[in-house]
């Protein structure tokens, strides 16, 4: 059973904020929201996410700079980035990033989250039985 996963969820539109985040909770996911890069990297701190979910294109920083900054603060946390069109170049950087493609369900996006999850949780667990 999943539980009651945290995902922060970052998206500069409000009302696709409101519809992914009632969707979610929906599924069963405690969900936090941020407007834009700058406020999910704060936000990052005070929620400790067990997902990110950020959209590309956003003002002050953009889904991939979120998540490459993610990437280095927080190693292994799963970033699911929504985009209708992204820079390819900027996503290549990143390493373990999911992509979904707009336009979407939120089932989707709660599959993507939940195989998201359960990769990391593996490589965890993998990872603590060799340490």
């Amino acid at each position: 059973m999943l539980g009651k996963k945290k995902v922060l969820l970052v998206d500069d539109n409000l009302q696709v904020r409101e519809v992914l985040s009632e969707g979610l909770r929906d599924l069963g996911f405690a969900v936090e929201t941020a407007y834009d890069g700058v406020d999910g990297l704060q936000a990052l701190e005070r929620v400790s996410p067990d997902a990110l979910v950020v959209d590309f294109a956003m003002p002050r920083m953009n889904g991939a700079e979120l998540a490459w900054r993610v990437q280095q603060l927080h190693p292994g946390l799963p970033v699911i980035m929504i985009t209708g069109f992204a820079d390819q170049a900027a996503l290549d950087e990143l390493d373990e990033l999911v992509v979904l493609h707009k336009p979407f369900d939120v089932e989707t996006l709660g599959e993507a989250i939940t195989a998201a999850l359960h990769t990391r949780q593996f490589q965890t667990q993998s990872y603590s039985r060799h340490a």
